[in-house]
């Protein structure tokens, strides 16, 4: 099975840190621990294919 990636875009604050999103995952009751990213990619734009559609993948 494939290890869980978090692609993440932020136009509102880009000053986001990689820590930030690690607590807010251990402290979502909701997300399992095996369910957290193992890692995290930052994205300056959301690539989008030819009909205008948002990719799945980073």
């Amino acid at each position: 099975m494939g290890r869980i990636r978090a692609c993440v875009y932020c136009q509102e604050d880009p000053a986001f840190t990689i820590e930030e999103l690690e607590q807010f995952c251990k402290d979502n009751s909701k997300l399992a621990g095996f369910k957290r990213p193992r890692s995290y990619k930052f994205l300056e734009v959301l690539r989008r294919n030819a009909s205008g559609v948002i990719q799945n993948f980073c």
